[in-house]
């Protein structure tokens, strides 16, 4: 896996199977550089590119998804607390954020950067990227995590509601899931379009 998946990638040992399976449903991320890293955070874990490489051409940026250093959580949850599979969905989910990221111009990265403190811009930001790990077969390993961190987890309730107000919900992640072939990504306005099933046939009947 580590041969298949892991070109470009850096990744500590502790992370590194949970990390190339969520990179394995990311084929188009194979050559994208990735530095996965611990560091000191008030989240679970965030990505972003690196600063140096913003201004550089789409294929020449560098990444890197920042995971909580471990027992230094904030918010009363610990990555080590998830199963396997959540773990997945969850940096599924991060490397969802690189692959819309890919899709943007270096303003469309800097315009990301300086809107994102706004609750409704941030809302827009984080459904898309969940939408986005469901495209990629990560659906329910997302589910998982969320399940885990709102019913089970000891997690702050502002932790939790910050998960409710700007993140997909339980059922919506279930019924995207579930239509997950008819939701089409629009990198470029950064949203997603439903198509009803008796338009998705006729759409795919055209080629």
């Amino acid at each position: 896996m580590r041969s298949e998946f892991g070109n470009k990638k850096i990744i500590p040992a502790e992370l590194e199977l949970e990390c190339l399976t969520a990179l394995s449903f990311y084929p188009e991320l194979k050559n994208t550089d990735i530095e996965f890293r611990f560091g000191y955070l008030n989240f679970t874990m965030i990505s972003k590119p690196k600063f140096k490489s913003i201004l550089k051409d789409r294929d020449q940026r560098e990444y890197v998804i920042i995971v909580q250093k471990p027992g230094l959580s904030k918010n009363n949850l610990e990555w080590k607390e998830l199963t396997f599979n959540a773990l997945v969905g969850w940096i599924g989910h991060e490397l969802g954020h690189i692959d819309h990221y890919l899709h943007k111009s270096s303003g469309g990265i800097i315009f990301i950067g300086t809107k994102y403190a706004i609750p409704g811009f941030r809302r827009k930001i984080e459904r898309f990227t969940d939408q986005l790990a469901i495209q990629h077969d990560l659906g329910y390993a997302l589910y998982e995590g969320v399940d885990y961190t709102l019913n089970y987890s000891c997690a702050t309730e502002h932790y939790k509601n910050s998960q409710n107000k700007y993140y997909l919900g339980l059922d919506e992640i279930i019924d995207r899931i579930h239509s997950k072939e008819q939701w089409l990504a629009i990198f470029r306005k950064t949203k997603m379009r439903y198509q009803p099933a008796t338009d998705f046939e006729e759409d795919q009947g055209r080629f």
